[in-house]
């Protein structure tokens, strides 16, 4: 799991992650020409946001691919960018997926991409990027009943490096 602060977070990812590491981002990039279609052809899972049906369908897909494929999968959950660096608040689906293949969770955490990369409107900057990688978070006892309770202590573990945007 990863905060989202802007479009070059896949950067910053590209540089940490495996071979045979997967990446789940918007459908909208779609429309992009050709942004859609390389990702796609990069083994990348477009989620529909705006349709659950489809959203539970690409979630399934990335299950597939963790249990069966043995990769990883990136998301971030707090679902859209920050822009700011303060963390959102974070979507369920990323821990469904936890809870489905029991995987671990492994936080990734960036800093300073905001002032870096401020806008796209807005020439990039010098600074320096912190890139933490936290220890793995065990799934195998989480269940369904306590699912909000394991979203909260994931959370405040990035809030312990973040600002929180919902305070």
């Amino acid at each position: 799991l990863f905060n989202h602060v802007n479009v070059f977070d896949l950067v910053v990812l590209s540089a940490v992650w495996d071979e045979g590491c997967s990446v789940i981002y918007k459908k909208e990039f779609h429309k992009i020409p050709m942004m859609g279609r390389l990702m796609r052809f990069f083994g990348m899972i477009p989620i529909d946001r705006g349709n659950r049906e489809r959203a539970v369908e690409s979630m399934a897909e990335a299950a597939q691919m963790v249990r069966d494929k043995n990769k990883k999968v990136m998301i971030a959950p707090e679902g859209t960018r920050s822009h700011d660096g303060r963390l959102g608040a974070f979507k369920r689906g990323p821990f469904h997926l936890a809870l489905e293949t029991r995987a671990p969770v492994v936080p990734l955490i960036m800093r300073g991409l905001e002032t870096l990369v401020p806008g796209l409107s807005k020439p990039p900057r010098t600074g320096v990027l912190r890139v933490d990688i936290l220890p793995p978070i065990e799934t195998e006892y989480w269940s369904r009943r306590t699912l909000d309770e394991h979203v909260e202590a994931v959370r405040q573990r990035f809030l312990k490096y973040l600002p929180d945007a919902t305070a």
